[in-house]
């Protein structure tokens, strides 16, 4: 039978129902990475177009940041000026990414072991 995320789980959070299915260490990716200042275009549209697309980044870095306090171990890459909108630059958000697991695996290990005591 698959269990179902109850009440609990919307009013407790994601990484306390994961503990109740079991799992001893929770990992939190922030896939957006921190927010980088950077110049705004000066024409109309693409003022407007990249101010709310700033916006939607904060708000999702934010809330990224507040649900990977509810793990062991966040990961945040660094991923300098990408957006959520450079699809074209996959290969570098990869490699950003796996260079930022690598650096926070010490975290991962001591929490993990500290799962097992």
């Amino acid at each position: 039978m698959t269990r179902r995320p109850s009440d609990s789980y919307r009013l407790r959070g994601k990484f306390f129902y994961l503990r109740e299915l079991g799992a001893d260490v929770t990992l939190a990716v922030n896939v957006l990475g921190p927010p980088v200042t950077r110049a705004l275009p000066r024409r109309w549209p693409l003022r407007e177009f990249d101010v709310m697309s700033r916006t939607f980044q904060l708000c999702g870095y934010s809330m990224g940041q507040s649900h990977g306090e509810q793990s062991d171990v966040t990961i945040t890459p660094e991923l300098g000026d990408a957006t959520m909108n450079s699809f074209d630059r996959f290969d570098e958000m990869v490699a950003g990414g796996v260079r930022a697991a690598e650096a926070r695996l010490p975290a991962m290990m001591a929490a993990y072991r500290a799962s097992r005591v």
